[in-house]
């Protein structure tokens, strides 16, 4: 069973690749556009997307977030919707580090939030140290739809131990 992994500051996915291993899990890391990449069969997807970025290739897997582009059709999206249905479509369980905008029209929406459990917002402070003041949400779906989901607010201090069905 994997112990719990101590927060770190990890600089890049190479310095994450042995704490994870340490730690007990078996990952694969793959360096790829997530509009070229076909993820399937994962256990647990862990995403922070670049918030905003117009995405758009011939390979896009047509996810209702995309639309027409260049390429045809389902050939562009914006980077944290495509990512999100990606994850969803891909992994039982997704934790997503959001835009606070996209994750309020996550929350209403009828489709995505099937499976939501968790949202906590974080505050405007919360990339302080990165010298970026944005308001962000960190979304938990589980496996199966959920019922209802609880909305908390940071307010920079520790939340405490979170009970979050995941299955």
């Amino acid at each position: 069973m994997a112990k719990l992994v101590t927060p770190l500051a990890f600089c890049s996915i190479d310095a994450l690749g042995p704490v994870l291993l340490e730690a007990g899990f078996e990952f694969d890391v793959r360096h790829a556009g997530m509009e070229t990449l076909v993820a399937m069969g994962m256990d647990a997807a862990f995403i922070n997307p670049p918030f905003s970025v117009s995405l758009s290739s011939p390979v896009m897997s047509p996810f209702p977030c995309t639309s027409f582009g260049r390429f045809g059709p389902s050939t562009s999206a914006i980077s944290e919707e495509y990512a999100l249905h990606q994850a969803l479509d891909a992994a039982m369980v997704v934790v997503a580090l959001l835009p606070r905008t996209y994750a309020d029209q996550v929350i209403h929406d009828r489709v995505l939030s099937e499976r939501l459990c968790r949202v906590i917002h974080l505050t405007d402070q919360a990339f302080e140290s990165e010298n970026a003041q944005v308001n962000t949400s960190i979304l938990v779906f589980g496996n199966t739809p959920s019922q209802r989901h609880e909305v908390l607010m940071w307010s920079g201090q520790p939340i405490g131990p979170a009970n979050i069905p995941l299955d």
